[in-house]
């Protein structure tokens, strides 16, 4: 192992990866990956799948496979049409528990267990 690979033994953090993002070899490699360095925070926030402040080997190696390459127009369009029908399922599901909490509530009144 070299020592690039070394620093990541026992994890890297923020400030870490910002150093290592400084040399020249390791913004080489990103480069070879078609992975933006240019924000560190989100890179490492987007890396940092189980959101322990530091990223392991592993959620390094795989965060940088899953960022290289750049988003054309259609992954961005994808997503964002993603959102907006997750959020109407949100949406949806709210406007059902709403129905469901009044329902509860003129239960309890038709039993005489909640005063008006």
């Amino acid at each position: 192992m070299n020592a690039d690979t070394d620093a990541l033994g026992d994890g890297l953090t923020v400030d870490e990866l910002h150093f290592q993002l400084s040399k020249p070899k390791v913004q080489s490699w990103f480069q070879s990956l078609d992975v933006d360095t240019k924000q560190t925070w989100k890179l490492f926030k987007m890396i940092d799948a189980d959101n322990s402040g530091r990223v392991s080997l592993e959620e390094f190696v795989e965060g940088c496979l899953r960022l290289r390459g750049s988003a054309t127009r259609v992954d961005v369009e994808s997503l964002k049409w993603e959102i907006r029908r997750a959020n109407h399922g949100v949406d949806k599901a709210a406007e059902r528990l709403a129905g469901v909490a009044e329902d509860v509530q003129e239960l309890r009144r038709a039993a005489g267990l909640l005063r008006e």
